[in-house]
């Protein structure tokens, strides 16, 4: 019975494939096996690297409403903390449940790799960032980033989102 499990029903290469056609030599006929075995490898290899790449492109579909999401939480936040006086009791209590819903969607960013974009001091860069306005200041280089007001995120080595910044423009 035991040998019945470990005995090998089927060739794993047709048998015909190795014995020896008219006139062709038996390494003749494994080389051209070997051949169609490499194509088929690297049409899986294809494979596989597009369907990655897929899965990739839906992740980054799902990622890109959940930072509009956390941005909604960032501007209702800026919103309440400009009115501290006027938040009661009740809506500390909310404010605190969703703080407690945007901690989760940053741990599921950083779950899944995505980071924010923190090279604002070096001033624009075109290839990080997005003009959203230009203001004029003497004290400042031309470049200077003076406000971010959007957030720019990474994945790995891809930009999902480039930052939004307030850049200085000093006329001359």
């Amino acid at each position: 019975m035991k040998d019945d499990l470990f005995s090998i029903t089927e060739s794993p290469v047709p048998v015909h494939a190795w014995e020896e056609e008219e006139g062709s030599p038996p390494l003749d006929t494994i080389e051209g096996d070997i051949r169609a075995l490499m194509r088929e490898l690297a049409e899986v290899r294809l494979s596989q690297t597009e369907v990655e790449r897929v899965g990739e492109d839906r992740v980054e579909e799902i990622l890109l409403p959940i930072l509009e999401a956390i941005d909604a939480f960032e501007r209702v936040f800026r919103s309440i903390h400009s009115r501290q006086d006027e938040v009661s009791r009740q809506m500390k209590i909310w404010v605190g449940n969703f703080r407690t819903v945007k901690r989760l969607l940053d741990a599921l960013l950083e779950q899944e790799g995505v980071k924010p974009i923190e090279n604002l001091q070096g001033g624009f860069d075109p290839h990080w960032h997005k003009v959203a306005d230009t203001v004029s200041d003497p004290s400042k280089p031309d470049g200077a980033i003076v406000e971010e007001t959007r957030r720019g995120y990474v994945r790995g080595t891809k930009i999902l989102r480039k930052s939004e910044v307030v850049v200085v423009r000093n006329e001359k």
